[in-house]
């Protein structure tokens, strides 16, 4: 990504930009919108929780500022709403809420972080809302394969070829589902980047004609344009982030998300295979490589294969904590604790190990004691015969 100098025309046009509740779009509105709902009803969330619960989609988006329009007959599914599903995307990765535990998945407010969101002006909330999608928007989060990165820099190169041109299609059902895909598309139209218009149609999908920039999209990705000679697929959001908050005058102040402590104590997991078992406690402070020993040990196998853990962190992120060897995880298991990865009681995640037989363990953990003093790994409880290795 290379940067050159932008012309004075769109850092003015920024700086001079007028942020409220409704301008340049919808989103810190609709946003509060849906925040003062979590704080008094139970807005329940799909059982995989990448989405609000089917049943209350139309009733939601009824409460919205522009409510998307689907044909009476269509089945409601999330599919259906792409603004609900990029508001859901936003309001997990910008910290406002937590996923309750319980019988039924469900928002919940994080109070700390909320209340700070409170005292920020409209503009700042703005920006939080951007650099929360710029940061952590992986589309994982709403059920989602596309690769994070990718993802992002197609949506800037998108609004980028908007400014050349209004990007029409004679397809829009298919084309704008690919790129830059519908969910893209609904965030930049509430957050005032792009006017969208769409054909009369009785398809569950949208049938969009014809995408335009703002003018404040023209501002955004005009200062982008000329900043940065070009956009490729190593794109740093850090570095777009940061040009939009040094024109912005308005933007002084963040939310400010403490470091989490460790988990001190210790954790008690079930592992299991088809058939059998193992209940196993661990100090907080063990590594996950040490816990992978542990668990080779509780079943009888060698150790003499790579592996990998595959965790969800509380945004709903997939992790991969592999043996030190590898080069394709996001981290070697053996640089973290336990106590560091913010597990809750109930959680589930697997192990893969031996990638040629792939053995995938079931971990689930079920307690956790944080005034426990162990020093090491015990089996608590064993129920059926393991598997032969081999």
């Amino acid at each position: 990504m290379k940067k050159t100098n932008a012309t004075p025309m769109h850092i003015d046009a920024i700086k001079n930009q007028i942020f409220t509740d409704t301008i340049p779009g919808s989103l810190v509105k609709d946003i509060n919108t849906l925040l003062a709902l979590i704080e008094t009803e139970t807005l329940r969330l799909t059982h995989q929780k990448v989405s609000f619960a089917s049943d209350i989609l139309t009733g939601l988006n009824a409460k919205l500022t522009n409510p998307h329009q689907i044909p009476a007959a269509a089945k409601v599914t999330p599919i259906n709403y792409p603004n609900l599903k990029g508001l859901y995307l936003l309001l997990r990765t910008s910290l406002l809420t937590t996923i309750g535990v319980g019988k039924g998945a469900c928002l919940k407010i994080h109070k700390k972080h909320y209340a700070q969101w409170k005292t920020l002006n409209s503009a700042e909330q703005f920006m939080w809302l951007f650099e929360s999608w710029f940061l952590r928007g992986y589309p994982e989060i709403i059920g989602e394969k596309e690769d994070f990165s990718r993802n992002i820099t197609v949506m800037v190169r998108f609004g980028l070829n908007c400014y050349h041109i209004d990007w029409i299609s004679n397809d829009g059902k298919h084309h704008f589902s690919i790129y830059p895909g519908y969910t893209n598309i609904a965030i930049m139209q509430l957050a005032g980047f792009i006017d969208v218009v769409e054909n009369a149609s009785e398809t569950k999908e949208r049938d969009i004609r014809k995408i335009s920039l703002t003018d404040f999209g023209r501002s955004f990705f005009g200062l982008v344009k000329e900043t940065f000679k070009e956009i490729d697929w190593m794109f740093e959001p850090e570095a777009l982030i940061s040009l939009f908050k040094l024109n912005c005058t308005d933007m002084k102040n963040i939310i400010k998300v403490p470091k989490i402590a460790h988990a001190q104590g210790s954790f008690i997991f079930e592992i299991s295979l088809p058939g059998c078992k193992r209940i196993i406690e661990l100090p907080a402070k063990h590594t996950l490589d040490s816990f992978f020993y542990e668990i080779i040990k509780a079943f009888d196998f060698d150790s003499n294969h790579l592996y990998v853990f595959l965790i969800k962190n509380s945004l709903g992120i997939t992790n991969e904590y592999g043996h030190s060897y590898l080069d394709s995880c996001n981290a070697y298991a053996n640089d973290f604790e336990l106590g560091a990865l913010e597990l809750i009681i109930g959680q589930e995640f697997k192990l893969i190990y031996d990638f040629g037989d792939n053995w995938r363990f079931k971990i689930r953990l079920i307690n956790h004691n944080p005034l426990s003093k162990i020093e090491k790994g015990s089996i608590l409880e064993k129920k059926g015969k393991a598997p032969e290795q081999y």
